[in-house]
């Protein structure tokens, strides 16, 4: 706790919030344990909702999984390309989870659009404090193109709007 304290006040920050989390992520395995993207997405779609709304549910789980992932990252448990790699597979594991809540949200049986990743994101190179640069690409005609700017539109929000969890990422 010390070194992680003194590593990162985010981190130290988000312990002293939610102290649960600490219990959360020991009992969850063995840490160096690598979590790729669909074990990431089946924990979070996973997560009881207990009331609660699905942004505060994913931000939630975005914490306790940015905790164990920086414990792993500052006790030198994994090198910095597992890192990555983790950071990553959250920040598709939200984005996904915040699609399939909009595709839901408007009663869709498919999607009228792909999201493709840019950047580090596309490069599966994440950070801490990244932010995610997506292209919503789709949409054929007049309709498509409006219901593809809704849905997207919910999306971004979905991801970035601020709540008492904080927010998943800036999108």
């Amino acid at each position: 706790l010390m070194r992680l304290g003194d590593a990162s006040r985010y981190l130290s920050e988000a312990l002293a919030r939610q102290p649960e989390l600490f219990d959360e992520i020991g009992g969850g395995g063995t840490l160096s344990d690598p979590k790729n993207l669909d074990r990431m997405y089946k924990e979070l779609c996973a997560v009881p909702e207990e009331d609660l709304d699905s942004m505060v549910v994913a931000r939630r789980w975005k914490q306790s999984e940015m905790v164990r992932i920086g414990i792993e990252d500052v006790m030198g448990l994994v090198d910095i390309e597992q890192t990555h790699a983790e950071m990553t597979a959250l920040a598709e594991a939200c984005l996904r989870f915040a699609v399939a809540h909009a595709q839901k949200e408007f009663g869709l049986k498919r999607l009228p659009f792909l999201v493709i990743g840019m950047g580090k994101f596309g490069g599966r190179e994440l950070g801490y404090g990244a932010d995610l640069d997506v292209l919503f690409v789709g949409g054929n005609g007049v309709n498509d193109q409006a219901q593809t700017i809704k849905l997207a539109s919910s999306v971004i929000d979905f991801m970035s709007r601020p709540t008492s969890a904080g927010a998943l990422f800036t999108v």
